[in-house]
């Protein structure tokens, strides 16, 4: 029942965050969408801060089980595949949330805790990747990784946005062909 009430609470907050921005919403909306008093609300949650890290802190924590289930080791092609077709299944499982996250750590006025909590989580999941590029025999795996990761955010970017029709089933293959081609 407590990880429910505190699912329930993510789940409405993230949906009204979309739709109004974490600006435009308020605690006193979220407890009405989710149909709680703001009791159970600060039960869970001090702040709408604190309901914004617990978004990010369970998208982050889904990215790491990704990235444990990405690792195939010994075979670098299939772990770079796996990673590559995670990203593009998160692009389009997230795109909501992922379109929120982008367009709120580029709005002035968000609080400094909330973007140094997405910058933190940022890099402890780009510092996985490197391990894990590192523990398939990728030479120079942070550079590697700062390549793959501009190019993957790029596309990103560009899906959740930027590019109407954009081709992403096409870019998925293209960007697993270069890779399986980089390293063989």
């Amino acid at each position: 029942m407590r990880q429910e009430s505190r699912e329930k609470i993510l789940k409405t907050a993230l949906g009204l965050f979309v739709v109004k921005g974490f600006h435009g919403t308020t605690t006193r909306e979220i407890t009405d969408a989710a149909g709680i008093s703001k009791g159970l609300l600060y039960n869970y949650f001090p702040s709408k801060e604190a309901i914004l890290g617990g978004i990010i802190d369970d998208r982050t924590q889904n990215l790491n089980a990704v990235i444990g289930y990405c690792k195939v080791l010994g075979n670098r092609d299939e772990t770079i595949s796996r990673f590559i077709q995670a990203y593009f299944a998160l692009l389009r499982r997230d795109r909501d949330y992922l379109r929120f996250r982008t367009a709120l750590v580029l709005q002035p006025g968000v609080p400094k805790e909330v973007t140094d909590l997405i910058g933190s989580r940022v890099g402890e999941l780009f510092e996985a990747i490197v391990g894990m590029l590192a523990e398939v025999g990728v030479e120079d795996a942070r550079d590697e990784t700062y390549i793959l990761m501009a190019k993957l955010e790029g596309i990103g970017l560009h899906y959740l946005g930027v590019l109407r029709d954009y081709p992403l089933d096409g870019m998925e293959e293209k960007i697993r062909l270069e890779y399986a081609k980089r390293f063989n």
